[in-house]
């Protein structure tokens, strides 16, 4: 395929700043064709003369642009694209009169303006010479005139000139955005933006309603501008920027709302938002290179499939949009298909989508990966020719909707084959069928669910991954059995109501006249009942057990449906239609946009406990969550599959998961806390398409900047509110000394912008007792040359240490010595994982147990690692009364069961050697030091004030709310224990860990306590308001 650069139209003359956005967002090489006005480069694209414009839309120091604002109003092109550049503006004159006497500065207005402070304090008496660009500003530098000019680097090359001061506009963060014009509209990238023009009544509120369903929908607007419509004395229209393409179901729903409070919308273009765009996000520009990146980083390059020949086996939709995309993304791959529709073959091949077609044995045999595009049924005569034509090394998947019909046509085959079929099901598609309707981005932004199998290899599970991530795709795992039964419920029931909703009134009496007047919401419905026939009856057969499992449930609930409607029950049927509105538009709003993918649940919750609950039992808390971030990283970089039982299916945990997904990692699970991790190896990870959502969890942000900073390409870790404000230098400054760069803010926190490097081994003398930082070094000492060795000068965490050595990996020393080394460049073994019970979530019932007269609690498998037991040691010595039983280990982990009865506690002075040992748990012993008899004095834990709270003075001020006596030193807390505690509402400032303690502090208040912001619960401990209550606390919680 021979590249045609292509001709670009942009505001001439040559050597302005829309050159040089030219320029940087399609390459020196591509045809520029230079316009007097903005108005002929709206006109050159819709007459064709170029295939497509770009031109200044904002300037973020003189804002919008309204000349393109007026044409956008008329214009039917569409926006395609965006770009933005740092304008900076130096003084230019002649090379040969450096020094001369300015008397006159040429430029355009738009720049005089920019630099007016710089020119009254250095050319004063100068005077200003508007032009219609800084190009033309330019060619009028003269020495005899002593006229200088107002422009860019560009025009200084352009017209052989000086630059005698360099970046003189008044505001240093001056840019200017453009946007690129064409005929035709952009697919979805995944990371979009959406302009449009809308006009309202001439009424009071009408602003507020246009603005309210974008607030209703949390549909974020980046800008909003008025502009005189031009059609009507007095009439304004609003340009309207926000987050989303207009094919995402949100944006729908969106525009639904805005149709009842405007008189006009008109969709701008939906596009890649600009500092988030994919290499090749101007693939709707007739092949148009990638954006040439003029700030910042260069996008992360596409790493290319091992298979150098593809076969597709059934070019319908699905199958030509996997063909159509592979060929757009490696331009020199060998794509092969097999379809009985000649027609579709020889199309494709003419388009140069296709290298070679031929029968289905003739494309296998060529082919280093097949993909079975067809229905579920037609797989099991194929598999026979895998298994007869495929090569030794060939990987094998398909896109089926059913995967156990496909697991159970694979058991009749070898082991050889199915090691390397690799169950996949892409969510895409629509009722359109044939080659006709394939589409090369249709996989952009959509989830692909694989469901590998016990017997798969890692690698071609590694290979199939990497294949759906190049076309676009956010690929995810799920077990066969699981993924039949959520797509029984939310695909093929859908799909077998519609198709049966349409035949039942097509046997109606006059069903003519039922069809005639029915309206949209009937088309919305029976939209998928035109979807391909056999295709859906196939499917239906295949999941006939899943489907006909939700089908019964379905008719169940219809019947009840229907006593409500005969009965009129309008107001349960109000209620019942309302949840179910409810929970569609948050499905919209929060599953359909994947940027919040991994978000965190904001949606804020208080806990409210009543006094007189009781403690008794055995309980399992969940999963470790230190262990569980380690399973997932050492699990990725292993080379083989690890399975982890135990996993904690935290929102913390969670977002670990998604982030090593997004670096090509198949990750199935997690199913009751069964997660299965396909290794990549060590060397595997991929470039991230976009920044890494660590949410509110610092040791993963942290431990994943030590392995970041090693990667070959540049990654962003981010985080919530309360992440953004945790200090990151105590990471940034020794990853530094061993070569790493890193960025972060001002205040030293997050985002943390992370360029990898080669590093070096270095010996690090910890200044705090920190696992996290010593964990972020050593993971970054894995890839580093030499040896890697911390110091610790207390005993911390050491679950890094344990679960290397478990994976493999040789270090020296580790606990009890207080330093631990490991030499760079080994590698490690897929292993299988047991994560116990997470000791700082026993830690909350522990204490429960301890303040409750006539409690007795058991607590099942709980890691007992002896730098962590620290709150076992400290319950003792206040008077505690525990055991530990069925003691032993479990992956190199100690396990045990916990026994603890009510005792009276006292007051102590904690030792400062314990703190290390304890430190998450310290929210819960402040409850413990409240109920006891005396004083409880805690010093040398300043580390607890910059945890996801001030953990100090947040337990203190909540503490005072219930009538304790508190007294804070910087690094520490002393508390006077109470016979009783008080009630009150609480702000646990989104702290999980302080919103549980203060749950637990019920059960010694005389009256009832309410606890704000205690969504971020989830992060850590799931299930907890259940658990709580199962364990005898009086706990409710309430959606604020």
């Amino acid at each position: 395929m021979t590249y045609k650069p292509q001709k670009i139209a942009y505001l001439g003359p040559p050597g302005t700043f829309s050159q040089a956005a030219v320029i940087g967002r399609f390459g020196a090489e591509c045809e520029q064709l230079a316009c007097s006005t903005i108005d002929d480069v709206f006109a050159a694209v819709a007459q064709g003369q170029a295939d497509c414009g770009l031109v200044p839309i904002e300037n973020s120091t003189e804002g919008p642009v309204n000349n393109t604002q007026d044409c956008l109003i008329e214009t039917e092109l569409s926006i395609v694209g965006e770009e933005v550049i740092n304008i900076e503006h130096n003084l230019l004159v002649p090379k040969q009169a450096a020094q001369m006497t300015v008397k006159v500065i040429a430029s355009h207005k738009q720049s005089l303006a920019q630099c007016r402070n710089w020119i009254r304090s250095n050319c004063p008496e100068a005077e200003l010479l508007e032009c219609t660009s800084n190009a033309e500003a330019a060619s009028r530098v003269s020495e005899d005139g002593g006229i200088a000019a107002i422009a860019g680097n560009l025009a200084a090359e352009a017209y052989n000139l000086n630059i005698r001061a360099r970046g003189i506009q008044d505001n240093q963060d001056n840019r200017t955005r453009f946007v690129v014009l064409q005929q035709a509209k952009a697919a979805p990238s995944g990371v979009d933006k959406t302009s449009i023009l809308v006009s309202t009544r001439n009424e009071p509120g009408a602003l507020f309603r246009l603005l309210e369903p974008f607030q209703q929908l949390q549909i974020s607007l980046s800008k909003i501008d008025s502009r005189p419509s031009k059609r009507k004395a007095w009439a304004y229209v609003f340009f309207i920027d926000f987050e989303g393409h207009v094919d995402d179901q949100k944006i729908a729903l969106l525009f639904d709302r805005l149709k009842t409070c405007t008189e006009e919308i008109k969709v701008l273009g939906s596009y890649p938002a600009f500092n988030q765009a994919t290499p090749d996000s101007t693939n709707n520009l007739s092949g148009a290179p990638a954006r040439i990146s003029q700030n910042g980083p260069e996008e992360p390059q596409l790493a290319l499939l091992k298979s150098q020949a593809v076969a597709v086996i059934g070019l319908g939709m699905i199958g030509g949009s996997i063909a159509l995309g592979l060929r757009r993304k490696f331009p020199e791959l060998d794509i092969l298909a097999a379809d009985p529709d000649k027609h579709a073959l020889k199309r494709a091949r003419n388009e140069g989508t296709l290298t070679g077609a031929g029968s289905a044995e003739e494309v296998i045999a060529a082919a280093d990966l097949v993909v079975l595009a067809m229905p579920p049924l037609a797989i099991p005569e194929y598999l026979t020719l895998l298994q007869k034509h495929g090569k030794p090394d060939a990987v094998f998947t398909d896109v089926g909707s059913v995967k156990s019909h496909v697991l159970a046509s694979l058991a009749d085959h070898e082991a050889s084959l199915t090691a390397r079929f690799v169950p996949g099901h892409p969510i895409a598609g629509s009722e359109k069928s044939g080659y006709v309707s394939a589409k090369s981005g249709l996989f952009e932004g959509r989830r692909v669910i694989l469901t590998p199998h016990a017997d798969n290899t890692a690698s071609a599970v590694a290979e199939i991954h990497l294949m759906w991530r190049a076309l676009g795709a956010e690929v995810l795992g799920m077990g066969p059995e699981r993924h039949d039964e959520v797509l029984a419920a939310t695909s093929h029931l859908p799909h077998l109501l519609a198709y049966s909703i349409v035949d039942l009134l097509l046997h109606q009496d006059a069903s003519e006249e039922v069809f005639r007047y029915a309206a949209g919401g009937f088309a919305d419905f029976s939209r998928i009942a035109s979807s391909n026939a056999q295709m859906w009856s196939d499917i239906a057969v295949a999941n006939a057990d899943a489907t006909a499992a939700i089908l019964k449930q379905y008719i169940e609930y219809l019947e009840d449906l229907k006593q409500l409607v005969v009965r009129r029950q309008g107001q349960d049927l109000k209620f019942l239609f309302q949840r179910a509105k409810d929970t569609r538009d948050n499905f919209i709003v929060h599953q359909q946009d994947l940027s919040r993918a991994t978000a965190m649940t904001n949606d804020a919750k208080s806990y409210r406990l009543r006094p007189g609950g009781s403690i008794s039992g055995a309980l399992r808390v969940p999963g470790d969550k230190s262990m569980s971030h380690r399973a997932v990283i050492f699990g990725s970089l292993a080379k083989g599959v690890t399975r982890v039982e135990g996993f904690l299916e935290g929102e913390d945990a969670m977002n670990t998961v998604a982030a090593f997904r997004e670096m090509g990692v198949t990750i199935v699970g997690p199913d009751s806390g069964k997660l299965t991790i396909y290794g990549v190896g060590m060397q595997g990870l991929k470039a991230p398409r976009a920044p890494l959502y660590m949410g509110n969890s610092g040791t993963a942000l942290r431990l994943l900047a030590g392995l970041l900073a090693a990667q070959p390409f540049e990654s962003r870790l981010t985080g919530d509110e309360s992440l953004s404000a945790r200090p990151m230098n105590r990471i940034v400054q020794p990853l530094t000394d061993m070569g790493a760069t890193i960025e972060m803010t001002a205040a030293g926190t997050p985002p943390l912008q992370i360029s990898g490097a080669d590093l070096k081994g270095i010996d690090y003398d910890m200044p705090v007792a920190s696992a996290q930082v010593k964990s972020s070094l050593l993971l970054a000492g894995l890839f580093a040359e030499g040896t890697t060795r911390v110091t610790e000068p207390a005993i911390c965490r050491d679950h890094t240490e344990r679960m290397l050595r478990g994976f493999g990996y040789e270090l020296e020393g580790g606990y009890p010595e207080p330093d631990v080394s490991l030499y760079g460049g080994g590698s490690l073994r897929a292993t299988s994982i047991d994560v116990p019970a997470d000791i700082s979530s026993a830690a909350f019932f522990l204490v429960a147990a301890a303040i409750t007269p006539g409690a007795r609690l058991t607590l099942h498998h709980v890691g007992v690692n002896p730098t962590r037991t620290g709150v076992l040691e400290i319950l003792r010595q206040m008077g505690a009364d525990l055991s530990l039983e069925n003691e032993c280990e479990v992956g190199g982990e100690p396990v045990a069961d916990i026994s603890i009865r009510y005792a009276p506690l006292a007051g102590i002075e904690i030792d400062p050697a314990l703190v290390p040992l304890a430190i998450d748990e310290f929210p819960a012993l402040f409850v413990a030091a409240a109920c006891a008899d005396g004083r409880t004095v805690l010093r040398g834990a300043e580390e607890l004030r910059v945890k996801e709270s001030d953990r100090i003075e947040v337990m203190a001020t909540g503490l005072r709310q219930l009538g304790v006596s508190v007294e804070t030193f910087e690094d520490g807390i002393a508390i006077d224990g109470a016979s009783v505690l008080g009630g009150a509402t609480i702000d646990s400032h989104g702290d999980h860990r302080i919103a549980m303690a203060f749950a637990v502090a019920s059960l010694r208040a005389e009256s009832e306590i309410t606890i704000k912001q205690c969504q971020n619960v989830a992060t850590s401990f799931p299930g907890f308001v259940a658990i709580a209550a199962q364990a005898g606390l009086n706990i409710e919680e309430i959606n604020d």
